[in-house]
């Protein structure tokens, strides 16, 4: 479902009562004497949660008061930005369900009355969303640990499918993200995040974890519980647009458009299969390789024996450096080369084995898209 929103609300949708809550004060953005604009053409006051609102574990959005220049004049805007799930549950464990968006609407308004901002719910519904995080938990109590797959996944090269820029792996295997500069998409281990977290926020991978540091502690959960989390971080409005247009979604960037079970899963499920297609050739290199090379000459009869072997060299590559390693080993800048490699790959009919196997578990798992609950473990969404 939806994690975390950034809204911008335009300044006749709201009042600021309290503009000494914001540093530096609002006021001099929403009276006079105004504050003179900087070389840069805006002004911003910022409100985050307070350390009283940490101590006693009370979830708050965080708040930007905007000053710009246009041609028109000058624009004021506040942008809200806020977890959804710690916003109504103070975790993000427990997933959304669509019919928590009125009970959703109502808290915020209300936390931001407690911070000085009044603000109607109807302004709320419609809010222009500037940047959202859809995202997924799924849980294992079988034994499978979030960091086999993220070392799985890590093989893959992404880079050139998605026009990423980078990928960081992290925290010793326990997060990874494929990123650029409109879009991330991040897998973590949420129970490790947690334990970083308690360490230091600055070594976990989401931000504002107080009110759930604790959770794991009152919760009864099962010795081989695990639960790894997908994100996919939206970061624009041009790319929120761009996406849901890609998967035939109208591209509305209201906040009561994009809270939609369906819309978050056709948005992860668009870059899930894109991954899933690159994680095959990772898995080959577990097969013997004699019956391996005997299995490629069954099922391609017409290969010779040098390309067999050629094929079973490009895997056991793959298998230890992945594929983007593989990459940067070949002399090759057009990529005409790993593209005939990958089409004899993809030719070459092999059965899956228990590493695959273990991926196909989670995609089962993201199909299905049940809403995660930490109280009730529901069994429909638990990998096995």
């Amino acid at each position: 479902m939806i994690d975390t929103i950034v809204m911008d609300l335009e300044k006749s949708t709201f009042d600021i009562m309290e503009p000494d809550r914001f540093t530096p004060s609002a006021r001099g953005i929403i009276e006079p004497p105004f504050i003179k604009m900087g070389s840069g053409g805006y002004l911003k006051c910022i409100q985050n949660p307070t350390n009283g609102d940490k101590k006693c574990g009370v979830y708050m959005p965080r708040l930007t008061l905007f000053k710009n220049i246009r041609q028109t004049g000058y624009s004021i805007f506040l942008r809200v930005e806020f977890s959804a799930p710690k916003m109504l549950f103070n975790n993000n464990f427990d997933e959304l369900h669509d019919n928590d968006f009125d009970e959703l609407i109502y808290v915020i308004c209300k936390r931001l009355h407690d911070m000085g901002v009044m603000v109607e719910t109807r302004s709320l519904r419609s809010a222009n969303i500037s940047s959202i995080h859809f995202s997924k938990n799924v849980a294992f109590t079988d034994y499978t640990t979030s960091s086999m797959i993220i070392n799985e996944l890590q093989k893959i090269d992404l880079n050139k499918r998605l026009d990423l820029s980078r990928t960081v792996f992290r925290n010793n295997g326990h997060a990874l993200s494929f990123h650029c500069n409109s879009y991330e998409v991040v897998f973590y281990d949420k129970l490790r995040d947690i334990k970083q977290a308690k360490k230091s926020e600055k070594r976990a991978i989401e931000t504002d974890n107080y009110p759930q540091l604790n959770i794991l502690a009152s919760e009864p959960l099962p010795k081989q519980f695990e639960l790894l989390r997908l994100e996919v971080r939206l970061n624009t409005k041009k790319k929120i647009k761009s996406i849901l247009d890609s998967i035939g979604i109208e591209p509305s960037l209201k906040l009561s458009d994009l809270f939609n079970k369906e819309v978050s899963k056709s948005v992860v499920h668009h870059f899930w299969e894109k991954i899933f297609a690159e994680i095959e050739l990772l898995s080959l290199n577990q097969i013997d390789h004699e019956y391996l090379f005997n299995l490629i000459r069954m099922n391609n009869p017409d290969m010779g024996d040098q390309k067999i072997l050629q094929l079973i060299g490009t895997i056991v590559l793959i298998d230890q450096i992945g594929i983007r390693g593989l990459r940067s080993l070949l002399r090759d800048k057009s990529g005409q080369k790993w593209r005939a490699m990958k089409k004899s790959l993809d030719r070459i009919g092999l059965p899956k084995n228990g590493k695959i196997r273990l991926i196909t578990s989670y995609a089962r798992a993201l199909e299905s898209f049940s809403t995660f609950k930490l109280d009730d473990m529901n069994p429909n969404i638990i990998c096995s």
